[in-house]
């Protein structure tokens, strides 16, 4: 950006009939170098940009510890600055080689008050980090994505912390070890709080605080399931209302004879959902794609409510799409009920209810259609 003596004095006639909260909006649009060449202009300028360049910071413990550690000093001696973030993440956080002091970060993290969107990768041994939880107090925290190891100190830390923010209506709590034994989950009477989030909106993760959870609000869940966990779903008391539309989706990594245990589960325990999706994890071979879809085929008629049906296998070159057209064939012709279908990367949708006339579209629209579109999508720690 080019700023000549003729264009300073064009901007700063602006400012004379433009009010500031319509000057912030214009300057919100540009990209950061831009940004920050306009915070150079003049103080108004300066005080306009200076609260968006702090608004999404990103850092990543690895490759420059020494930043974060300027930033606390900056936040610390300038709380006005921190006050003006909303949204954080936190890379890389196994932190096993850096010198920075967690308590000094989370105090810092404890100035931005205003902070909306909370992202956090912990390391793989770090109970000290994990502790650290509670000192925080966001008020106005509304999403939170965390990626930790689960164990039953972890998660009664975690539990602690989400006990203080009711706020949150957007809930990722991810395992990053893998593990087919689930941890024992918090215990609610110990934690004084026994509906945690009352205004929890969609949940994604493991299962292990279903049971804590505040689900009267809940529109949407994706849950990591196996033989071993699938009884936790009925906490969802949304999955047994036909009254409430409810999207749920599975991610499962159960072996060929459980997929079938997890399909009658649902089929008796979660008749009245109205999306379902279920994505498949890891290499599959066509027999197996070919029996998850035959199990899926004989559980569907029990669905009476099920308008939107996924399978998915974003495994590279999937068997799933040599099949994807003969599934969906099949499906919609024993579900009347089905209004849209995506079978691997294709998607078709109904548009005439009386003749069953139906159109490919894009898998993106489905689900935002669905209701799976705000889920993120993290494989590698399902």
């Amino acid at each position: 950006m080019v700023s000549t003596r003729r264009a300073q004095k064009a901007r700063m006639l602006i400012t004379r009939w433009l009010p500031n909260e319509v000057l912030t909006h214009i300057i919100g649009y540009l990209y950061r170098p831009d940004q920050a060449t306009v915070a150079r202009i003049s103080r108004l300028f300066h005080g306009l940009t200076l609260p968006l360049l702090n608004r999404t910071i990103v850092l990543d413990m690895v490759d420059r510890p020494d930043i974060i550690w300027e930033l606390c000093l900056t936040f610390t001696d300038h709380p006005e600055r921190a006050d003006a973030v909303r949204s954080l993440t936190i890379m890389n956080s196994s932190w096993g080689e850096s010198n920075l002091d967690f308590s000094q970060l989370f105090e810092t993290i404890n100035l931005m008050k205003q902070l909306e969107y909370l992202h956090f990768e912990d390391g793989r041994s770090h109970d000290a980090l994990i502790s650290r939880l509670s000192v925080l107090s966001l008020p106005d925290l509304s999403t939170l994505h965390m990626i930790f190891p689960q164990s039953d100190l972890r998660n009664t830390a975690v539990s602690e912390f989400l006990s203080r923010h009711p706020t949150l209506t957007h809930v990722h709590l991810w395992d990053i070890d893998d593990s087919e034994s689930d941890p024992t989950p918090p215990d609610r009477e110990l934690l004084g709080t026994p509906n945690l989030l009352p205004n929890l909106q969609l949940y994604q993760g493991t299962t292990q605080f279903l049971d804590a959870f505040c689900t009267r609000s809940l529109e949407a869940a994706r849950i990591c399931v196996h033989q071993g966990n699938i009884h936790k779903v009925l906490a969802l008391e949304e999955l047994r209302d036909p009254a409430l539309p409810f999207a749920l989706s599975l991610d499962i990594r159960v072996k060929d004879d459980e997929m079938r245990e997890v399909l009658e589960f649902l089929a008796e325990h979660a008749t009245y959902i109205t999306s379902l999706q279920i994505r498949i994890l890891g290499r599959r071979f066509p027999d197996e794609i070919t029996a998850c879809i035959d199990s899926i085929t004989q559980f569907l008629p029990q669905f009476p409510n099920l308008g939107n049906l996924e399978l998915n296998h974003d495994f590279y070159n999937s068997p799933l799409l040599a099949v994807s057209e003969e599934a969906w064939q099949t499906w919609i012709g024993i579900a009347p009920t089905l209004r849209a279908c995506c079978v691997g990367k294709r998607a078709w949708q109904k548009v005439d209810q009386l003749e069953s006339q139906w159109v490919e579209y894009t898998r993106n629209k489905f689900e935002a259609q669905a209701g799976f579109s705000s889920f993120l999508l993290v494989y590698q720690y399902c």
